[in-house]
């Protein structure tokens, strides 16, 4: 299916799965169908038998013309990969172990094509009983998931030792034939052993067989190597002592874009479950949301179907699909509702599986400041009940996630503390922010000098410098109470940690890797790059190759920090000069009804020298910020101890300052699910490659210990799309986008022209002394309405012009492609045909070659 092919995107064989075992099933009976039946049918079997050759080298010699013959058609269908590769960049590893599977499965079945010749003797009806074993052969194949593990990319011995068990059960089979036609009175003892032999044989081989693929021994072939589980992966699940199940639904009709998340899923599954020991999988195929397996996956682990948007016969249209898994052990359950293409189906399934299987999670603590990530309470500002953060969510699966207030000391329990937006604490609460960072317990702060998405839902008071409000403020219905909690000096701990951070500056860059979205959104959005030297090369940010982060702020080490502290850039604004960079400031402005929004800046200053970091971390011995009893002093009789700053603390800390908190919102994951579709496809592919979720999973990994994590999270197939035609259709939307942009400056130049001779003839008619200011007026209004109907015919043609152009355009760009797809199909045909013509070419010159240099001189023609 041509249209299938071109609509899934992806430079792979996979719409041949499906096919290519039924066209075997079909060809390798007629390749074998006159081995040995034409021998009987033409008289010459007893000749054959009477040659200086056991049966077993007479059915081998068959055996090997057949398969050699289909060895060499396989090989010249390998002219479709290179047109692949023409068209696009294949895993080559992937379709090595897909070639391997279809040259094996061909070799059962010609074994069993050669047994069907033996025996009848006449091929049209060995055919016949041959494509009869084969289809038999081709059922059990596939429901023993045979091969899965070829089209995979994996090359399991298990399979291997199995095909080569069925080609000993056909050759050896077609050998008992044989040599029962020349058994006699008195030879029992012959009968039994070879009884005996074929059955001992095919007992090995199967034995053998099934140890390996009891014993997981397999080759992944694929170029990323994510066809099996990684090391780390096999480590922790090995460290699985409890039986755990997974039941993953996977729809059997999927949206093209969702086929290529679907086969990493499969695959994976499969992997976990060929090597972790303690782990069941069971992979269910609902058809529709209302079948059994549907039904299951609601009633059982409430995990519903998603609504996307897929194109058929009849348009498009909403379609309810699964792709989520349910992973459970004992009493406890963690359901996976979606794989999302921006997220790696391994670090979620291992999660998940250790996640039920460990008896205690390790704690981390979310402070509870103004910013509510854990939802729940009502929030007056926008009249809903808080929504909490989706990143907690995502700790919850792998950590207990615990409130906590900084009204008293943190727990001692809580081994990470998260504390979003500090600067919205009180003075007390900031001072033990302190002391939990100054006892060196490792913490994440997420300080944003403009919290976008908070403030455009009318949430000013998180930005920096902005009044606190308390629950009872932030109800406009309400009085606001007199007095009431402060914001802290947070100033102090930035200077501690070694920080220069103006809360009051945004950081903006003018990199945007986007045409999408160039243009579409302002320069604080600040766009990072691993290969524009924009994230640090460290083990935290393993695999984080692009972010976004709306309006951050800038962190500078301190020109005065503190010889004991080290300050490590983790991620920073892409430097010049690939990009200009710079601060803004001032962004609120008060609409007429007093409410706070960002204003838009009309200019913007670059700023000199390497760009500012975005996300630093903080290791080494910190200095107090505020007076702490100082350990050294003497304490005299009825006097607490002296306090006093500076005082170096006892235990290294290790803090990490992300200035930012936009980063992390829930908008980033909507960008993985594109709810309603809202963006096309090619922006969804730019926005799913952003890695701003695991990057705040990463640093929690990292604080925490984690780093196995770390290392599973970015282990995703690489995305290997048809490129050539993609920049065909690049190109042509290119010119389509240039056509519209081209028309539309026309309009405009030509209303601006129209506008300007409208003023000029009104200058004119303010400037004649001859008439009055009621003569002028009626003169200015005759001029205008003149040239408004000149200014609304032009628009009317030029528009008419404009639609033309951009139909051309469109038109144009369906030809480009319709043509390049035309020339892809007739290469697919028209390469083998031809390798396969001058195949025969080559065969039958050197034939009439040979025949010719065997006829005797006399014979031969006179020239």
């Amino acid at each position: 299916d041509a249209d299938r092919f071109f609509a899934r995107n992806i430079a792979d064989l996979a719409p041949l799965y499906a096919a290519m075992p039924f066209f075997l099933v079909v060809l390798l009976p007629a390749l074998g169908m006159g081995a040995w039946a034409a021998e009987r049918d033409q008289g010459t079997e007893e000749h054959l038998l009477t040659l200086p050759l056991s049966i077993i080298d007479a059915l081998l010699g068959k055996y090997l013309a057949v398969t050699t013959y289909f060895t060499i058609a396989l090989a010249c269908s390998l002219c479709n990969v290179a047109v692949l590769m023409w068209l696009g960049s294949p895993d080559l590893g992937l379709v090595a172990a897909n070639y391997f599977g279809w040259w094996l499965a061909g070799l059962a079945f010609a074994a069993f094509a050669l047994l069907a010749s033996v025996l009848v003797s006449m091929p049209a009806v060995a055919f016949v009983i041959g494509t009869v074993f084969s289809g038999i052969l081709l059922w059990a194949a596939r429901e023993a998931d045979w091969f899965d593990a070829f089209n995979r990319g994996v090359v399991q011995l298990g399979a291997v030792g199995a095909a080569l068990a069925v080609v000993v059960a056909g050759i050896g089979a077609a050998a008992f034939v044989l040599a029962s036609r020349r058994w006699r009175p008195g030879s029992a003892g012959t009968v039994a052993a070879q009884v005996a032999s074929l059955a001992l044989g095919l007992v090995l081989v199967a034995n053998l067989a099934r140890l390996a693929h009891r014993g997981g021994v397999d080759a992944d072939a694929t170029s990323e190597g994510l066809s099996s589980i990684s090391a780390a992966s096999a480590r922790l699940l090995d460290g699985v002592q409890q039986q755990v199940a997974v039941n993953a639904f996977i729809s059997t009709e999927l949206p093209p874009d969702l086929e290529l998340k679907a086969k990493e899923v499969e695959s994976k599954l499969k992997a976990i479950a060929r090597s972790a020991r303690n782990v069941k999988v069971e992979i269910h195929r609902p058809a529709d949301a209302l079948d059994k397996s549907a039904e299951l996956a609601t009633k059982e682990f409430n995990l519903k179907p998603r609504k996307v948007i897929a194109d058929d016969a009849a348009g498009r249209d909403f379609k309810e699909v699964f792709l989520g898994a349910a992973v459970t052990c004992g009493g406890r359950t963690q359901v996976i509702e979606h794989f999302d293409p921006g997220l790696s189906v391994e670090y979620e399934l291992v999660r998940a599986v250790r996640a039920v299987a460990a008896v205690k999670k390790r704690v981390l603590g979310v402070a509870s400041t103004d910013l509510d990530m854990n939802g729940g309470g009502f929030d007056y500002a926008t009249g809903q009940m808080g929504q909490g953060w989706e990143i907690v969510e995502e700790w919850k699966k792998q950590y207990e996630v615990r409130p906590v207030s900084l009204d008293s000391e943190v727990p001692a329990e809580i081994e990470l503390l998260v504390v979003p937006q500090p600067s919205t604490l009180t003075q007390a609460q900031i001072e033990r922010l302190h002391d939990h960072i100054w006892a060196g317990r490792p913490t994440m702060i997420m300080e944003d000098p403009m919290p976008y998405f908070p403030v455009s839902q009318g949430r000013n008071d998180l930005v920096p410098g902005q009044p606190k409000k308390s629950a009872q403020q932030q109800n406009p219905y309400g009085p606001p109470p007199e007095g009431g909690p402060q914001k802290g000096d947070i100033k102090p701990l930035w200077r501690a940690l070694g920080l220069d951070f103006d809360e009051a500056s945004v950081l903006w860059s003018t990199y945007n890797p986007s045409h999408q979205f160039r243009g579409l959104i302002p320069p604080e959005f600040v766009w990072t790059s691993r290969n524009l030297r924009s994230i640090a090369a460290d083990k935290s940010t393993t695999g984080l190759d692009s972010m976004l982060f709306p309006f951050p702020g800038a962190l500078r080490t301190a020109s005065d920090r503190p010889a004991s502290l080290t300050v490590t850039p983790l991620v920073s604004a892409v430097p010049p000069p690939t990009s200009t960079w710079g601060l803004s400031r001032d962004l609120l402005q008060r609409d007429f009804m007093g409410r706070s929004t960002i204003r838009e800046i009309t200019r913007r200053t670059p700023a000199a020298g390497d760009a500012p970091a975005i996300v630093v971390q903080v290791t080494g011995t910190m200095p107090s910020a505020f007076p702490k009893e100082d350990p050294a002093a003497k304490a005299e009789e009825g006097k607490p101890k002296e306090r006093k700053t500076g005082l170096p603390s006892a235990k290294p800390i290790n803090v990490v300052v992300i200035a930012d908190i936009d980063f992390a919102n829930n908008e980033f994951f909507n960008f993985y699910r594109n709810p309603g579709n809202r963006f096309n496809q090619d922006e969804v592919r730019f926005l799913t490659e952003l890695r701003n979720v695991q990057l705040a999973a990463n640093m929690v990994d990292s604080l925490m210990g984690d780093a196995e994590f770390v290392d599973l999270r970015t282990r995703r197939a690489e995305r290997r799309p048809l490129a050539r035609l993609e920049e065909k259709l690049q190109k042509t939307t290119s010119q389509v986008q240039k056509t519209i942009d081209d028309a539309q400056d026309t309009a405009q130049s030509a209303i601006d022209k129209a506008n300007a001779n409208l003023q000029e003839a009104l200058k004119k008619i303010d400037a004649r002394d001859d008439l009055d200011d009621n003569a002028k007026a009626h003169e200015r209004l005759k001029v205008q309405m003149r040239e408004q109907r000149k200014v609304d015919l032009e628009i009317q043609r030029i528009n008419s012009e404009k639609d033309q152009k951009i139909r051309d355009a469109k038109i144009d760009r369906r030809r480009a492609v319709v043509s390049e797809r035309s020339t892809v199909q007739t290469l697919a045909i028209a390469v083998p045909t031809a390798v396969l013509l001058a195949l025969i070419l080559l065969v039958l010159g050197r034939k009439l070659a040979s025949e010719r240099s065997h006829v005797p001189a006399g014979r031969k023609r006179a020239a």
